[in-house]
């Protein structure tokens, strides 16, 4: 995959985080609930977080892996 690709998606998926942090998101979770005895809220945001650092780390590393079997 080229770098305009991988950039793209990154862009894409920094665009995404920003849409899930927003306000609207945030406060359909911002209720006094409890799930296994964490807020609801702390949940999303760092299930939320983990997600996008995942998602990143694999676009990363499969673009990286398609540079080294190509050279």
């Amino acid at each position: 995959m080229n770098s305009s690709t991988t950039s793209q998606r990154l862009v894409a998926l920094f665009l995404l985080g920003a849409l899930a942090f927003g306000y609207p998101l945030l406060s359909l979770f911002s209720v006094p609930k409890l799930l296994f005895g964490v807020p609801l809220l702390y949940l999303y945001l760092f299930g939320t977080w983990l997600l996008i650092i995942v998602c990143a780390g694999w676009l990363l590393e499969r673009d990286h892996g398609n540079d080294s079997q190509t050279g």
